[in-house]
């Protein structure tokens, strides 16, 4: 009679210096939330996939909060360059106007 013994599955741990995976990366939880909130006619998936919807959709009608959030975790180069590429029509008037200004 031979016997069995339980196996153990091993935790497979990440290599020193490795990056970690993207969806650790504060901006895409951050993204992904967001996308939650505000772009709620897409799965999170979906949304993710246009991060710039979903930032242009914060800068447009994001709460004081989640703005700040958002200008902490991308860079001010990256919201000038979601600005000019939106599209005709994407922020309201009032919106548009705060962030040409800010």
């Amino acid at each position: 009679m031979t016997n069995i013994r339980s196996t153990k599955v091993a935790k497979v741990r990440r290599v020193p210096g490795r990056a970690r995976s993207r969806e650790s990366d504060t901006g895409t939880r951050l993204l992904r939330a967001m996308a939650k909130k505000y772009v709620w006619w897409l799965a999170p998936k979906e949304a993710i996939a246009q991060p710039d919807l979903v930032i242009t959709q914060v800068m447009d009608i994001g709460d004081y909060d989640d703005v700040r959030k958002m200008e902490k975790a991308i860079s001010r180069a990256r919201l000038a360059r979601v600005l000019r590429r939106a599209e005709a029509g994407r922020l309201s008037e009032r919106s548009w106007d705060f962030w040409r200004k800010h």
